[in-house]
C-alpha cells in the first residue's frame, strides 16, 4: 500500500513526514514505545501519539499522517495473528 506521509518502515521504527516544519523533515517513532495513536482532532482529547512514559507527540504529525500510522499498526498486528 502506498502512503503519502509514511516515508519508511523498518519495524518497529516508522519514519513519518513532519508536515508542519516545511522542507520535508521527518519524525521517526518506535511503535514498541507507543501506547496509543489518536487521530481525532474534533474531540477534547489530544490528537497524536502517546508513549509509555505518558508523553504525547502532538505537534509534529498531521491527523492524516496519524491515520496512516494507525493503519500500518493495525495491518501489522493482524498479519502477526495469521
Amino acid at each position: 500500500m502506498d502512503y503519502k506521509y509514511i516515508k519508511r518502515i523498518n519495524w518497529p521504527w516508522i519514519e513519518i513526514l513532519d508536515n508542519f516544519s516545511g522542507d520535508e523533515q521527518t519524525v521517526v517513532i518506535n511503535i514498541n514505545e507507543c501506547t496509543a495513536v489518536w487521530n481525532r482532532t474534533g474531540t477534547r482529547y489530544y490528537s497524536g501519539i502517546r508513549y509509555k512514559d505518558g508523553h504525547w507527540c502532538e505537534d509534529l504529525i498531521s491527523s492524516e499522517a496519524l491515520e496512516e500510522v494507525k493503519d500500518v499498526i493495525m495491518t501489522h498486528n493482524n498479519l502477526e495473528l495469521l
